[in-house]
């Protein structure tokens, strides 16, 4: 599935990699939802991605991924490897 929302109600389709960000939120690469999703204060939410499956660059939802397959943090930045585009993205996060 692909829902936003509590914790206990969101919905995921084939989460494949988690990563943690300096302030601790959670960050889960949604490989078949084509997106970024953040687990934070018991909410989840997408803030990259997920709109459309492809290649796109751009900030937040605009971005578009095609099966992200993992995520990670390194001085403040956010990385994305992009499976099906052969890429590794540098994101940005807009929240």
């Amino acid at each position: 599935g692909n829902l936003d929302g509590a914790n206990s109600s969101a919905k995921f389709s084939d989460p494949y990699d988690v990563g943690i960000d300096g302030s601790g939120n959670l960050f889960v690469a949604d490989l078949l939802n084509s997106s970024i999703r953040e687990i934070s204060g018991g909410q989840v939410t997408t803030p990259a991605g997920g709109k459309n499956t492809g290649y796109r660059e751009g900030t937040s939802t605009i971005a578009w991924f095609n099966q992200p397959t993992g995520v990670a943090f390194y001085n403040g930045d956010v990385y994305v490897a992009d499976h099906a585009n052969h890429r590794i993205r540098k994101i940005k996060i807009i929240q």
